[in-house]
């Protein structure tokens, strides 16, 4: 009789407890971008980003600080440490963005956000036909989005 307690009991927990083989961390990330309009990346480098990055550098627990430049426009990706209160850490970028001497004319006001770790995905798929086939990649990928999206 024990050993029939002791084996449902076995199979209830199995079924019951949670298992996570892996924890869920978080890794707090503010992005910084900043628009403007009609300049190209050297300009919105240099008159925006550098001047950015000068004032961004001391914010507290940064752990590492990345920029890019595009047409009309830059991001500054801003990593924290582990455990970092965010409302802090927003408040302080937004009160060091705020100390940035002075944007060129028709620079748009740079817009800060929280970037969520948990929305990026785990997998990237590429694909490609295979010599002889001559279906075109587009179509397979709409195959594939198709099937996949009626799985989950």
């Amino acid at each position: 009789m024990g050993s029939i307690f002791i084996l449902l009991f076995g199979l209830l927990s199995l079924f019951r407890i949670p298992v996570q083989l892996v924890p869920d961390v978080e890794k707090p990330q503010i992005t910084v971008e900043t628009r403007w309009i009609g300049a190209s990346p050297e300009e919105v480098e240099q008159e925006i980003i550098h001047e950015q990055e000068e004032m961004l550098k001391s914010v507290e627990n940064l752990r590492k600080l990345t920029s890019k430049s595009f047409n009309g426009r830059g991001e500054i990706l801003l990593e924290f440490v582990v455990g970092v209160d965010k409302s802090a850490a927003l408040l302080d970028v937004a009160n060091k963005l705020d100390q940035v001497q002075e944007y060129p004319e028709n620079v748009d006001e740079p817009v800060i956000k929280t970037v969520n770790t948990g929305d990026r995905p785990i997998a990237w798929f590429t694909l490609r036909t295979l010599p002889g086939n001559d279906t075109a990649v587009d179509e397979l990928r709409d195959f594939a989005e198709d099937h996949i999206e009626s799985r989950f």
